[in-house]
């Protein structure tokens, strides 16, 4: 039921319709198991998110504690994912700093969510009530008053929050720049960004926050041509996964590709160059 199984089933779709490429989509826990399956030859494919990409590669934490370096590279990203910072609106709560010693939403458990949310909350020298449980059971916390805040990263618009914000009234906490660079120094695959004002309808503005990618990795054993094939199909029917999958419009692949925290396939690399996009240096395998 997530955006990223809705996503890649999509990306399947466009695929098997525009090319000859056949794939069978399957469920699994999340990114965090893909890169170890890659390894071992039971995927060749799979949904990425920059910030396990980064700690797989590295072998970075818990979730983590062997390297996956080489194993897998990145191919195309498909969304934003943004980082969300939520209270009701009558809550005191007008700033990140406010959140210390409250009662906070932090993520899944084990998940690259929670995860993700450790790194914002060490940068920001933040001390709180963590409160990890699954997802839509802490949208119901926030809710029913169980938590006084939550912190979720996910895309604009992200189908959680429009549910909540259907029975409860809701406000995002921006960040400061200070903030932002804090974050970033000790979570590099986190960029500085907003959640445009059109994404939701209570919104006057655009909300500072950081941000980080969603995206697709592939085995380092897939073939070439392969990989070729599928980047070029994807970005040739862009507008049409566009159409079908809310939150990928605010991405151009051809723009958005060098945002990748580790290396870039070969058969990935070969179709950008041909659109003439200059991969860097550090993204080249």
């Amino acid at each position: 039921t997530s955006w990223v199984y809705s996503c890649v089933t999509a990306v399947s779709e466009i695929l098997k319709q525009h090319s000859d490429i056949d794939l069978v989509v399957q469920s699994t826990p999340g990114s965090t198991v893909h890169y170890g399956m890659m390894a071992s030859g039971e995927l060749k494919m799979g949904s990425g998110y920059n910030p396990t990409d980064y700690w797989a590669w590295n072998g970075i934490g818990a979730l983590f504690p062997e390297s996956y370096k080489g194993e897998f590279y990145t191919m195309i990203p498909l969304a934003r994912s943004y980082f969300y910072v939520i209270v009701k609106k009558d809550s005191p709560i007008t700033k990140i700093a406010d959140l210390k010693g409250k009662r906070v939403f932090v993520g899944d458990p084990g998940s690259a969510q929670a995860a993700g949310t450790q790194d914002v909350i060490k940068a920001l020298s933040l001390e709180m009530d963590q409160i990890m449980t699954d997802r839509d059971e802490g949208f119901e916390m926030l809710k029913d008053g169980r938590v006084e805040a939550l912190m979720y990263g996910g895309a604009a618009p992200y189908s959680s929050i429009l549910a909540v914000a259907s029975d409860i009234d809701i406000r995002f906490i921006p960040m400061t720049g200070e903030e932002q660079k804090s974050i970033t120094e000790v979570a590099p695959y986190y960029f500085a960004g907003a959640i445009p004002k059109d994404s939701y309808d209570f919104l006057d503005g655009d909300i500072d926050t950081v941000c980080t990618y969603q995206n697709i990795v592939v085995s380092k054993a897939l073939d070439s041509e392969i990989v070729y094939t599928m980047t070029k199909t994807l970005v040739e029917h862009w507008k049409e996964l566009n159409s079908i999958v809310a939150g990928t419009s605010d991405i151009d692949p051809l723009v958005n590709i060098n945002n990748s925290v580790v290396p870039i396939h070969p058969g990935a690399i070969k179709y950008y160059e041909e659109k003439g996009i200059t991969i860097v240096p550090t993204l080249h395998p």
